[in-house]
């Protein structure tokens, strides 16, 4: 019996990994295409200046537009798998996501491990650990405009994470739907 190929969604642990991968095939396909209608209009008509030609460079614009999707992916890593055993058991337990990608108006910043329960968005931050009130308030102000009210708090230690973590576990979920919405949230504002 065949396997069935898993898919995996934003916020999964793999599903950085596999997006970069399939960034870099799907650019890779774009710009071969592109530069195959090239040549197969110049070896046809011995000219560049034929209906190929311009068909391949109109190619080019969506080539461009993944290439571009794709350095962004290679330059991230998303979450590593030392963060990922270290949190995995913690943040089983909650509303969570891995690996995620935020950008603000001044850096960059990599959440290996973010959680979401009763208005409270926490995450483990790996890159740029000094500046963690900056993507707090990123995010607040965000949430905020959206029409959404949430406690934000980014963390530089993973044992700090952890144990926040620790104190919001036992506690009753209260909105399980806002909490799904902050989640979506907090995906579409992530790479």
């Amino acid at each position: 019996m065949k396997q069935m190929k898993q898919k995996y969604k934003q916020g999964d642990y793999e599903y950085y990994n596999r997006k970069r991968n399939w960034e870099i095939i799907k650019t890779l396909i774009y710009f071969a295409v592109s530069f195959s209608l090239l040549v197969a209009g110049y070896v046809a008509t011995k000219s560049k200046a034929n209906l190929l030609t311009i068909v391949a460079v109109l190619g080019l614009l969506p080539a461009s537009k993944s290439c571009v999707s794709m350095i962004m992916y290679i330059r991230y890593h998303g979450c590593s798998e030392e963060n990922y055993l270290q949190l995995k058991d913690m943040l089983e337990n909650f509303l969570h996501a891995y690996g995620l990608v935020f950008t603000s108006y001044k850096k960059t910043y990599e959440v290996a491990g973010c959680i979401v329960k009763n208005g409270y968005i926490y995450g483990y931050l790996t890159n740029h650990q000094e500046m963690h009130d900056d993507l707090e308030e990123h995010i607040s102000g965000i949430v905020k405009r959206n029409g959404y009210q949430a406690t934000v708090g980014m963390y530089t230690k993973a044992e700090d994470f952890v144990n926040r973590c620790k104190q919001l576990e036992d506690k009753k979920t209260e909105n399980e739907e806002n909490d799904r919405k902050l989640m979506e949230l907090l995906h579409q504002i992530s790479l």
